[in-house]
């Protein structure tokens, strides 16, 4: 039952009887429909292993259903399969109709993991047999067996190796540094020690003198010259006329 790829002698062995089996496993369908008729006891669990069994098979070496003979073997098991999914969806709407509203803890108890193994196996067979009736057939469907418990897998955590390791020294890694905390005034932790460190003195902003010295800040100083004019003064047309701006 691995999925793993047989060698070509085991395939060309075991087809063949994997493919009886299964026609003995899968009836074929009544002829007429009566209330006399029983329906055969079907073995979902034996048709299951069996069909999985010859769907890898044939998937590895094809040639078992190429050729006429390949074509006769494909119409003999199609008409018994076509039965058997027919019984199978049928029995998957009475196990989903049952199963449905159940809690997670209701469906571990014994009576409801039954069917619930039950849905799984019914499942696989009815994607399984659709494989067989393409032309040719696909083979490409892949399916988890109802007894197979699929566990969640987890991802392996990566090793790494200390640093020196592959030189043959030892060496310890550096501290992780601690994050501080930002204040409302805007400063951390280590401002202070940043300002210590490698940094610069401010510089005061410039502000004006005060007192006596600032008295005459501001005063423009009176025009000087000949005839009362200055630098920032206008002649006019009589001489010794000037106009201050």
């Amino acid at each position: 039952m691995s999925a793993c790829r047989p060698p070509p002698e085991t395939v060309d062995v075991c087809t063949p009887s994997v493919y009886d089996l299964l026609m003995v496993y899968c009836p074929s369908p009544p002829e007429m429909k009566s209330e006399e008729t029983e329906a055969p006891n079907l073995q979902f669990s034996f048709v299951e292993c069996l069909l999985f069994s010859l769907h890898q098979l044939c998937k590895v070496g094809g040639s078992f259903l190429d050729g006429d003979e390949g074509v006769k073997r494909l119409q003999a098991i199609r008409q018994r399969l076509q039965y058997f999914s027919r019984r199978c969806q049928s029995y998957i709407s009475q196990l989903r109709a049952t199963l449905r509203g159940k809690s997670a803890s209701q469906l571990k108890e014994t009576e409801n993991h039954v069917k619930v193994v039950a849905l799984r196996t019914t499942t696989n067979i009815s994607s399984l047999i659709k494989d067989f009736f393409h032309s040719p057939p696909s083979l490409k469907t892949t399916v988890v067996l109802s007894w197979v418990n699929k566990l969640p897998q987890s991802k392996p955590q990566q090793q790494t190796a200390p640093v020196g390791a592959a030189n043959g020294t030892s060496a310890t890694l550096p501290a992780k540094r601690s994050i501080s905390p930002i204040r409302f005034d805007g400063t951390t932790g280590d401002s202070q020690a940043k300002k210590k460190i490698g940094s610069r003195p401010t510089k005061d902003l410039y502000s004006p003198p005060s007192g006596r010295f600032s008295k005459d800040i501001g005063r423009v100083p009176a025009a000087s010259g000949r005839g009362g004019r200055g630098r920032s003064g206008f002649r006019g047309r009589g001489r010794g006329w000037s106009s201050q701006w």
